[in-house]
Order: structure tokens, then sequence, then C-alpha cells
């Protein structure tokens, strides 16, 4: 379906408003403000309107009853707490008593946090998108009473929010009628967007080469990254182009994100002094961020980092992927175990006061002039900033540019530059804090799990297995209510509002990576029970796919089918049929992943780029697994990779009851283990070391009449692979009653496209 423009009386609405001067009211007396309903919601975002003056309604029944009742349009303002345009537009207007006293007096005024309520702040984002071509937080949106979008703006100054008020209410006296039409065919127009069912097509490696090829050619190959301003990091993407790198020796896609994640890690979106990244930057060179640090920028971006060092090998990468989650492990987790959402863009002095500096900031947190020089010259502080005149740190010289200016070697340069860093870390620690949002959200959370046991595999660092275990317990101890449903917030001692669909799939993916890092078969079952609960409260039976909110909801259901900050919800149900499909021997997973495959696959080939998740997943389910971590021979085996300097470590873990053969099994019937070392065309080296794997035990079995040769439980194979590109594994599974087909995979080694 075609975008259709705004309607005609919201045409009206805007021509009044554009020709008409701001409605002048005068002052208001200074009163003291009562509290309002938002005073015990739990949303540090809806706290922080406790106090307005204007009668709040938290999103629900007794506002939209109110609003039927008295026949009032909505005023619908959805935002969150680390948002700054959200405070600007707070102070200047929502804290005003001139325009509390006029949105009282016409409107039902609800407030949403829209990390809490995808539901509500997804399909309202798009019809503020529909009607006026941008979107954003604040976004503030005229609904009917039966909740249409009629007309939608977000940030506007006091005085302009004041004209619109005032237009809006006279044209609700004068054109209801016509408002009503318009928003119901705004709202059709989001449910066929959101809804729409579309022929099946074919999802193949062709249409994954073309979407590869088409991000590529899109990449900012100078500054990385793929728009001019603002800039994302746009973490779905990289992670497909990495996907794409693994799986096909793609070298264009893996230098397009090694010439992002560069300029990333040297820019000001990255935290020079602690880690971490802001959630995107104003400038083309990632100089300026928005200061807002959220968890699932965290999440993904070490995601990102770990797989590029899987590929590359570069110690760059481990660093930073280190940094970023010991930032998460102390800035970002509660003592239960959970981990809060996200600090604010402001502090007390401003936005981004906190992160930045002077020249004076400097002299005065570095008594030493050669110090100061040092840090001047490589986090590029010199003259005035780009940012209210006050600089962002960012990698301005590197450290072999500064050590051959120094007359020093690289080591020592480094040494005196963490020192200084460690200085300037404990002078900004002085400074007030951005304040922390410390709710808690489901698949925010499971996306740091999944972040941190991905780490603890490839980086053996057992610490961050410990975090996530302790995640997910605080999950199950505080997010699930008496009859088993998940919830999704957690928030001042108490959790509330049911999970959506994407809570669930993503929660069920971060249980099977504490499976695949532990090897523990509880986190297996509780991964299919999630999917199963999944299925059964979002399924629609008539696509195939999945809505995002329960059956129960005030709205309309909608589905989540595009990848925003983060994989959409129907992305991720398919990563998670996939992944199950790979683990276990029942048919149900590998049958509801190709019927939903097969519901996404008409949207996938329209607009892939922006269904990355679901490409990626659906390419997994045709082509099979690849990467370090492969579940082989139906789930029976597990097998991962780990880099060291010269050498890769193969570490096989079989599922009690099962065994593998030995590298010479006694019967000539049975499939040899077999470890071999593959060239770049996929051709067994001529000449290779030779790989021992570790003795084997004699057993005898109920289906041979003579003993065996086989393999159990877990063994670890140190392979040397100098000169080589991958290494190939060849296994045969059985139990005491069968044998499985035998099984190959390949593992990249890192350096090598």
């Amino acid at each position: 379906m075609p975008a259709i423009g705004p309607a005609a009386s919201t045409l009206l609405l805007l021509t009044a408003l554009m020709a008409a001067p701001a409605h002048a009211t005068g002052d208001v007396a200074e009163t003291e403000t009562p509290t309002n309903r938002l005073a015990d919601s739990a949303s540090p975002y809806l706290r922080q309107h406790a106090h307005n003056p204007i009668d709040w309604y938290p999103w629900g029944d007794e506002a939209f009853e109110r609003a039927r009742r008295e026949n009032k349009p909505i005023f619908l303002s959805v935002g969150y707490s680390t948002c700054h345009w959200c405070h600007v537009m707070a102070r200047e207007s929502f804290e005003d008593p001139v325009v509390g006293e006029l949105m009282n007096r016409h409107f039902i005024a609800v407030k949403v946090d829209r990390e809490r309520r995808p539901d509500v702040d997804e399909p309202y984002l798009l019809a503020t998108q529909t009607l006026t071509g941008r979107g954003g937080w604040p976004n503030n949106v005229f609904l009917t009473p039966d909740l249409d979008p009629f007309f939608a703006t977000i940030y506007e100054p006091r005085d302009a929010l004041l004209a619109l008020l005032h237009r809006g209410n006279e044209l609700w006296q004068d054109a209801e009628v016509g408002l009503r039409r318009d928003g119901e065919r705004v709202m059709a127009h989001v449910l066929e967007l959101m809804n729409s069912r579309h022929a099946a097509e074919v999802l193949d490696a062709a249409l994954l080469d073309t979407t590869v090829a088409e991000l590529v050619s899109r990449h900012d190959t100078v500054e990385g990254g793929f728009d001019i301003a603002p800039k994302f990091p746009r973490e779905s993407w990289l992670l497909l182009l990495l996907h794409h790198a693994e799986r096909d020796g793609d070298s264009a896609a893996l230098q397009a994100v090694k010439t992002t994640v560069d300029n990333i890690l040297d820019g000001g979106i990255h935290d020079q002094l602690q880690g971490g990244f802001h959630r995107y930057a104003v400038d083309p060179s990632w100089r300026v961020p928005h200061f807002e640090k959220m968890l699932y920028t965290q999440a993904q971006m070490a995601r990102v980092l770990v797989a590029l060092y899987q590929l590359t090998g570069d110690p760059r990468y481990r660093d930073a992927t280190r940094r970023t989650l010991d930032f998460v492990l102390t800035d970002m987790r509660d003592t239960d175990g959970g981990f809060y959402s996200a600090f604010d863009a402001e502090d007390a002095a401003g936005e981004g006061h906190f992160y930045t500096w002077t020249d004076a900031d400097l002299a005065a947190a570095l008594p030493r002039a050669t110090d100061r020089a040092l840090a001047a010259a490589h986090f590029g502080v010199i003259g005035d900033g780009p940012h209210n005149g006050r600089h962002v740190l960012h990698r301005a010289t590197s450290i072999e540019t500064l050590a051959a200016e120094r007359q020093e070697t690289v080591a020592e340069t480094g040494f005196a530059l963490r020192q200084v860093t460690l200085q300037l870390r404990r002078a900004r620690d002085q400074r007030p804090a951005p304040k922390r949002d410390t709710k808690r959200v489901l698949d925010w959370n499971a996306l740091v799990v999944i972040a941190l046991a991905e780490a603890a595999q490839t980086l053996d660092i057992p610490i961050y297995l410990e975090a996530a275990k302790a995640a997910l317990a605080f999950v199950d101890a505080a997010m699930v209510d008496a009859d088993g449903t998940l919830q999704r917030v957690f928030f001042d001692g108490r959790a509330d509002l049911p999970a959506q669909q994407r809570d669930y799939a993503l929660l069920a993916l971060a249980h099977l990576t504490l499976h695949d890092a532990t090897g523990d078969a509880r986190w297996l079952r509780s991964a299919e029970t999630l999917a199963a609960d999944m299925h059964h409260r979002f399924h629609d039976a008539g696509v195939g796919d999945y809505f995002m909110n329960p059956a129960d909801s005030a709205m309309p259901r909608f589905k989540s089918r595009d990848d925003s900050a983060f994989p959409s919800g129907n992305g991720s149900a398919l990563a998670l049929y996939a992944a199950l499909a790979n683990r276990t021997l029942d048919p149900e997973h590998t049958n509801r992943a190709t019927a939903l495959m097969e519901a996404l696959s008409g949207i996938v080939a329209e607009r892939p780029a922006v269904a990355s998740a679901a490409l990626v997943a659906a390419d997994r389910l045709q082509r099979g697994q690849y990467g370090p971590r492969q579940h082989l021979s139906q789930g029976r085996v597990f097998a991962s990779a780990r880099h060291v300097a010269g050498a890769t470590r193969l570490s096989l873990r079989i599922e009690p009851g099962w065994h593998i053969n030995a590298t010479e099994p006694l019967q000539d019937y049975l499939t040899p283990t077999h470890v071999e070392l593959l060239g770049s065309n996929g051709a067994v080296l001529a000449q290779q070391p030779t790989v021992s794997l570790p003795r084997p035990a004699r057993k005898r079995l109920d289906y041979s009449p003579t003993e065996l040769l086989l393999h159990e439980g877990e063994l670890h194979i140190d392979v040397p692979t100098a000169g080589a590109h991958a290494i190939g594994l060849t296994l045969q599974a059985c139990s005491n009653d069968v044998c499985l087909p035998p099984t190959t995979a390949q593992f990249r080694l890192p350096g090598q496209l």
C-alpha cells in the first residue's frame, strides 16, 4: 500500500497553524503543583512528569473511558527517561501552568514510556512518520477517543504547542466527524504496514549476496557507517555483514565492518575514559555523540566486537569488548544481577557536560605539563571544541605517532597514556554524573546475557558467564508472576506489564547461549518452554508469524517485523526456531521455523536491509550452521573453536548417552573422527602437521558384537594452524541404539579474509 499523506482536516489544522501567530495567553501566577497520577508509576520517565501541572494519565482504560465519556481528544506523549529533547519539552512546556491549564481543559493527556510499551510506541511512531514524514521523541500524537491518530508532531517549543492545542481543540469542536474519519484512515494504514500479509518469496543465498552488496555500496569508505549525519552504528547491519564475511569469505563485507568499528572506537561516540558507547553521533566523523548510553547499544556492540575478534584475531577488538562489558558490569548492573536501562544524555550542567573537556579542565586534572600535552594531542583537546566550545575526547593522534614525536617506544607512550587516562577518569568522576535509569527491561537484559555468554566462550572469561547466569537468575526470581507469565519491566522493587513477544524470543535465545556455554541441558529445556509459551500467546495462526502484543491489549495487535535499534520480534523468533532445530531432534522446531520463514519471506524479500535479523536466521536455517560454535549431528555434539596465538583449541562436547568414533575405529562401517587443515580454496593442505586426539575408550555396546573405540563427554584438540585458512572436522555420532549419518563442519581461522 502506498504511503498516504495527511488527510483533509489534518491539512486544515497544519495550514491554520502556519498562518496564525502563537496564541497569546499572558502568564499565570505560579502555584504549587500537586502530584498527579504518574507518581506511583513503575517508570522513571513517567515519574519525571509526576509534578507537572498537566493531569497526566498512564496508558490505560481509565484515560480511554474518560475520553469517550467526555468526548475529548487524547493528547498522547511518548518518550523515555534519558531523552534530551523530552527533557527540553518538559521544561519548556509540560512544566508550564499555562500549557497545563489548556491541556487539562480540552484534552485527556496520556504519558507513555516507549521502553516499557513498544506496542504503543512503534505504531504511533509510524503514524507520526506517515503524517509528517519525520519521527522521533518526544512523539506527540492527537488521538480520537477510539485511539485513532489524526495529527502528530515531535518536539515543539512552548508557543507553538500552545497554538497547536488551541487550534486542535477548535477543529475538534468544528470538524470532529472529519477528524475521526481521518484517524481511522491513518490507523488502518498503520495496521496495513505492520500486519500485511505478503506472498511467499524465495529466501536464498542470492538475496543475501545482493543485500550485503547494497550495504557495502552504501558504506562510507572513509569514516565508516551508512549515514551522513546523524550516524548510528546500525549493529544489525554490522552483524549481517559479519555473518556473510564468515560464511562466504566476503572480504569487502568484513572491511566495511572494520572501517566502521575502527572509526567508532576512535570517535567521541566511544567513551575513551570508561568504555561503552553513546547511542549515536550527530556528525559524520563519530566525534560528537548524542550522549545517552543505552544498555542495548552496549550489548549489541559487544556482540559485533566479539565476532570481529573471532574473524580477525586483532587484539584491539578483544580489548574493546572487555572495556564495553566491564563498563556494563560495573556501572549498569544491580547487586541482584539485573541490568539497568540507560544513562541520561544530560547532567546537572547540561547535555554532555560530564563527558566534555576544555583546556582548563585538562590543566586542573593533569598538573604536569607533559601529561597535559600528551592528553591534548591524543584526545584532541586543542582550542574551542565542537560541543558548545567543549571537546569530546576522541583519538585524534595515534600512539605510534605520539611515540615518534616523544622519541619513545610505543610501549612507553602507551603506558604514559594509560596513566593520563586514569587521572582524567578520576577527575571526571568528581563531576555530577548523568542520571541512570534503573528499570530493568526484559529483552534488553536478554541481549546482554547473549553478549556475555558469547564473549565468555570466545575470550575465555569465566566472570562473564557467571554474570550471564546471575542475570537469568534475577529474571526467574523477580520478573515472573504467580501463574508463570513473564513481566516486561522491573522497577522500584516490583515487576509489572506482561512481557511482549520479543521478550520471550530473546530470553529463549539467551537461555540457548547459556546452554552452549555450559552444556547444561536445563537451559535447552527452558528455551524450549519459552518458545512454546511464545507460540501459544502470540502466534497468528492465519498468517504464520507473531503479534508483538498479547490478545487482551487495548490496542489492535501489531507485529514487529522490521529491525530498529535491536532485532525485530519475528526475526528473533526465526533465529530462535532455527537454533532449536539445530540443537534437538524435535521436528516441531523445524516445522515452526519453516512456517515462520515462509510467512516472513515476502516482507524480507521486499525490504531485506530492514529485516536483517530474519535474513540471517533464514540463511542459517537453510544452509546450516557456520562460525566458531556449531551444533552437529542433530545437536548431539557441540563443537567450538577458540583461537590462541599460532593454534586453535577445538572443543567437542558430546551429549550423555552418545559418542563419536575414534580416529581409527575397529569397524570398517563406522566413520572415523577426522580433523584436517584447509587452504584458502577449501582444499586439504598437502602437507599438514599431525593432529592427535585424546586416547579413545574401549566399550562394547548393544549394536556391536565387538568392542568399539570411541570418545564420550568432552574432549579438547589443540590444532597447530600455521599456513591454514580453516579447520575441517568430520565425525559420526552414535548412541547405544543408532548411528546418525556422518557430518562435517568447517571453522574459519582468524585473519584469513
